[in-house]
């Protein structure tokens, strides 16, 4: 048996849940001690859409890192964030729900 910390176990839960298709939604939620862990939010299922709390130190981009353009949604992700201004907040929480 190897250690593995509260993200990781959750992260393979999730795969496993996913994989038997029995949870139909795409929705995910989860507290900042997932929402600040970038690897716990990279494995997250293909297709799935998540609402992850943030400790208020935490930097993000508010689009993906310009090294990242492997997904539509927008993620976490830890960066500069002098660009970011609430319009384009709003513009992301209305591609998302939309």
């Amino acid at each position: 048996m190897q250690f593995e910390t509260k993200p990781q176990l959750a992260a393979g839960l999730l795969k496993a849940l996913f994989a038997t298709k029995l949870y139909a939604g795409r929705w995910i939620t989860c507290d900042c001690s997932f929402g600040n862990s970038e690897e716990f939010l990279q494995s997250l299922p293909e297709g799935s859409v998540y609402l992850a709390e943030l400790a208020c130190t935490q930097k993000v981009w508010v689009q993906r890192a310009p090294q990242d353009q492997t997904s539509e949604f927008p993620g976490y992700r830890q960066g500069n964030t002098d660009e970011f201004n609430s319009l384009e907040i709003v513009g992301l929480v209305t591609r998302l729900v939309g």
